[in-house]
């Protein structure tokens, strides 16, 4: 799958024992994707960078970017990153839509199949990591259908669109003409992106201030009050212009964002 395979981009995503198996893994940034395949050629293996785990870096709290990582950022003008400090998960983050063709839901059993197929793109899980007892869920359908009501938008659940939103992944799966053709190029890599963006803002902006305050407080007796105030005055900035509880107006645009903040815990962590 791919976002299984996009997700290991991070340095600290260990090595599986099915990664092993298949080989050293290496992306390539250029013209071709030559996942998975021997390094024989010696132009290509200037422009591969297999990727390593570097402990002594990550127990540091940062790592040097990967050669063709760096080479993205260059494409993209920015050519002074060179280190990058992970926060909060090792995983990147999933936004993805899945337009199937054809009607999914046209009898009792299509209709199960599909609601379980959301199901594991929700959480992007794996049916062959599952047992075959489970009706194609990844874990308990009693269980997932439960957390999925929690974690899902369902004003157009009848038409068949299935959002879900969690702290790692935004999934949005449908089928037809204007789900394809409208929804997804249209409202989900557009509007919804740019919300989801947003949220992932105010996400790493509350845990770069929790993580602040943390580093401040071990040192409270020694601890200037300026470091305090300093703080105090960035929260401040923050909340006052860069926080938006609403992004837009439309009714249908004010739930998907609230779901977005939900799924990424922002509420929650504004009470650092």
């Amino acid at each position: 799958m791919y976002t299984d395979k996009i997700r290991q981009l991070y340095p600290s995503f260990a090595e599986r024992e099915s990664d092993k198996q298949k080989g050293a893994l290496a992306y390539f940034f250029g013209k071709a994707s030559l996942f998975n395949q021997p390094l024989t050629n010696p132009e290509v293996n200037q422009q591969a960078t297999p990727r390593t785990l570097n402990f002594e870096q990550l127990s540091k709290c940062h790592y040097d970017l990967p050669q063709d990582i760096e080479a993205i950022f260059a494409k993209l003008g920015i050519d002074k990153v060179c280190r990058l400090k992970p926060f909060i998960d090792n995983r990147m983050f999933i936004n993805v839509a899945y337009g199937l063709a054809g009607d999914c839901k046209v009898n009792d059993m299509s209709k199960a199949k599909y609601e379980a197929l959301f199901s594991l793109a929700a959480y992007v899980d794996d049916i062959d990591d599952s047992f075959s007892r489970l009706d194609g869920y990844a874990y308990d359908p009693e269980f997932v259908r439960a957390l999925l009501d929690r974690q899902s938008y369902q004003r157009w659940r009848a038409l068949g669109n299935l959002y879900a939103f969690t702290d790692y992944s935004n999934v949005y799966m449908g089928y037809g003409t204007e789900f394809n053709e409208n929804i997804v190029p249209r409202h989900v890599f557009y509007n919804y992106q740019n919300m989801l963006l947003m949220g992932l803002f105010y996400r790493e902006s509350l845990h770069d201030f929790s993580e602040r305050i943390s580093d401040v407080s071990k040192r409270i007796d020694i601890v200037s009050h300026q470091e305090f105030q300093t703080i105090r005055e960035h929260f401040i900035r923050f909340t006052n212009v860069s926080w938006f509880q609403d992004l837009t107006s439309q009714l249908q645009g004010k739930e998907v964002y609230q779901k977005q903040l939900s799924g990424l815990n922002v509420q929650k962590n504004m009470s650092f």
